[in-house]
């Protein structure tokens, strides 16, 4: 649960739980690294939101990931073998950390290829739209 996750890990999870609409991008401001182990995501929106507000992104290697990390940004996921990935995901953050501890942390992915106004042009040209 979320209550034994924080007390195990303390300082080292800024939030742990649901999130307020309000208060969501704050959380996110106050981050450093986002996390996901999803075995069925639709697009990861959540992850590129973080990393788009500049969250480090820890992403198992499937679903739509790939497409959208490079390999620095994953991890091998073993959804047969979830303790084996569990093990490997933990190993990974505390790298992460240490790096967050010595100011060498990776700067997060450069998204703005995905931005609103960056694909409205492609959008507009394949609806057959002009300007």
């Amino acid at each position: 649960s979320g209550t034994l996750r924080k007390r195990e890990f303390g300082p080292q999870i800024n939030h742990c739980g649901p999130v307020d609409d309000g208060d969501y991008y704050d959380v996110l401001a106050g981050s450093q690294v986002v996390v996901s182990t999803a075995i069925h995501d639709f697009q990861g929106l959540a992850v590129l939101e973080a990393a788009a507000r500049g969250c480090v992104p820890l992403v198992p290697d499937r679903l739509a990931y790939p497409e959208f990390f490079a390999p620095q940004y994953r991890y091998p996921g073993e959804p047969g073998d979830p303790d084996r990935e569990a093990r490997t995901v933990a190993s990974r953050l505390a790298g992460l950390e240490t790096q967050y501890r010595n100011g060498n942390l990776p700067p997060a992915p450069d998204l703005r290829h995905l931005s609103w106004e960056r694909l409205l042009r492609q959008y507009a040209g394949a609806m057959g739209l002009h300007d």
